[in-house]
């Protein structure tokens, strides 16, 4: 199977989730809230002592979606106009939060900037990519849209679903693999198992922290 074949795919895929979330429980939504948060306070880790050493550090998020992470990056103290949010599909109104210069919506893999961006994230992308061509094509040029100094935060599963045939975790040497080219990848386990964490609710903190009932991790991938 061929990028374009599966591109074509992974948009059918993520319609048919998109359509699945709209009507939510309030367990799934303390459960996302406690993902963002944990995830946030490593991002702050890896990321206040980094844009010290930066006046105007640029941004790009691969797979934005409704734009959480943009307020989070303000939070951080990086200017608004100088992060650009890229999204597959168009249907979450990226444009109430940026204007059309500040969003590129389409294929990342094909986004043509080189040595442009400081820190580019992705959340929840590499996963829901089935195809090892189209899943390195986009490893490949988010080190090439780095600059030479800039890193990488990575946030995705590492264990397959088998309730969910549409994604695919990616392990940690999967990670090293794709991104052979970095000079340094470091991790940290994060989220609770969410067959777990969707229903525990406030006991949420106390669970995760068993390492071992942790499913995802954040990445720093330097290049």
């Amino acid at each position: 199977m061929n990028s374009q074949n599966e591109l074509s795919n992974i948009k059918k895929r993520y319609l048919k989730r998109f359509k699945k979330t709209k009507n939510i429980s309030p367990n799934i939504r303390l459960f996302w809230k406690n993902v963002d948060n944990e995830r946030f306070e490593i991002y702050k880790k890896i990321l206040l002592p980094f844009l010290c050493e930066r006046k105007l550090p640029s941004v790009l998020e691969i797979g934005a979606t409704c734009a959480t992470n943009l307020n989070r990056f303000i939070e951080l103290g990086i200017n608004k106009n100088n992060i650009i949010l890229n999204n597959l599909l168009p249907h979450y109104h990226l444009d109430r939060f940026l204007p059309a210069s500040q969003l590129i919506i389409g294929d990342a893999a094909s986004i043509a900037y080189r040595d442009k961006f400081d820190i580019i994230l992705q959340s929840i992308v590499f996963t829901s990519i089935l195809t090892n061509e189209l899943k390195q094509k986009l490893a490949t040029n988010m080190l090439n849209m780095l600059k030479t100094d800039g890193i990488i935060l990575w946030y995705d599963f590492i264990y397959d679903n088998p309730y969910n045939k549409d994604v695919k975790g990616i392990s940690k040497k999967e990670i090293k693999h794709l991104f052979r080219d970095a000079k340094t990848i470091d991790f940290y386990p994060v989220t609770l198992a969410p067959p777990i964490a969707k229903h525990v609710g406030r006991l949420y903190k106390l669970l995760n922290f068993f390492p071992f009932l942790r499913t995802h991790v954040v990445a720093k991938i330097s290049k």
